[in-house]
């Protein structure tokens, strides 16, 4: 004789379908999210790489700012001039920021791909400042506000995925203290330079320090996984689904039980 297994409970006000999703959130929360084909770096690491490279940008935004000018008035420019390579500066970093964010949120770009990019080229803007003319500084404030608008979202998002979520609030404020080292650090070096050789040597040094180190990127290496199986549940719908198996075995035994011969006659 076949016993049908009784249904499961339908006291609380969560369907069992719902219980599974929830457990489910519950355990992708627990997870350090990370971008789509994105590595995942060791415990401190992403948000070491991640300050370096807003650092970088900072330096080599102020320095687009203070500097631009001080060449343009080398190369004999007025100070409309050098105005229009600071607003371009500052206008392509606006522009680019929005959209660089909005492609790694739809996964078209990657946190490693575009701070990459992000500094080569900005590395480029501060080697066109060395170019003559009116064309060199353009160029320059076209170069360095794309690449630092490049590299300002894409660093926050690496922080923010590197970061334990206990400590968010911590590395951020140890990131923002690196992009005001940079902001302070990076005239004071082309200064440095400038004094003592030129400013095209200035600009040079940095746009050398304007680069990715390979031993940086270095992720570590991804967590073994188990093979895919079912959904986890939650513990509640764990619960359910085992007080149901129990109930489904009881029944069973009464049924047989209840067809016995011995039972019969008593």
């Amino acid at each position: 004789m076949t016993v049908p297994a009784p249904a499961l409970p339908r006291g609380g006000p969560e369907s069992l379908p719902e219980l599974v999703q929830g457990g489910n959130a519950r355990e992708a929360a627990r997870s350090p999210v990370y971008p789509a084909g994105e590595p995942r770096y060791a415990s401190g690491l992403g948000e070491r790489i991640a300050t370096v490279d807003e650092a970088t940008a900072t330096a080599a935004l102020s320095v687009g700012v203070g500097f631009l000018p001080v060449a343009g008035a080398a190369a004999h420019l007025g100070p409309i001039a050098t105005g229009a390579a600071v607003s371009l500066l500052a206008a392509c970093a606006a522009l680019v920021q929005p959209r660089a964010g909005h492609a790694l949120d739809h996964h078209r770009l990657t946190i490693n791909a575009g701070l990459t990019a992000g500094l080569a080229v900005t590395a480029a803007g501060l080697a066109a400042a060395v170019l003559p003319g009116l064309t060199g500084i353009l160029l320059a404030g076209v170069l360095i506000g794309a690449g630092t608008g490049l590299i300002t979202p894409l660093g926050f998002a690496a922080l923010a995925a590197a970061s334990p979520p206990e400590r968010l609030g911590q590395t951020m404020g140890a990131a923002e203290l690196g992009r005001e080292l940079g902001d302070a650090g990076g005239p004071l070096l082309v200064a440095a330079v400038a004094a003592a050789t030129t400013l095209t040597g200035g600009f040079a040094a940095l746009a050398a320090l304007t680069r990715r180190r390979n031993r940086d990127l270095d992720p570590a290496p991804p967590p073994r996984t188990a093979p895919a199986g079912p959904p986890a549940l939650s513990r509640r719908a764990t619960i359910m689904v085992r007080s149901g198996r129990v109930c489904t075995y009881v029944a069973a035994a009464v049924a047989a039980c209840s067809s016995c011969p011995q039972s019969r006659r008593m």
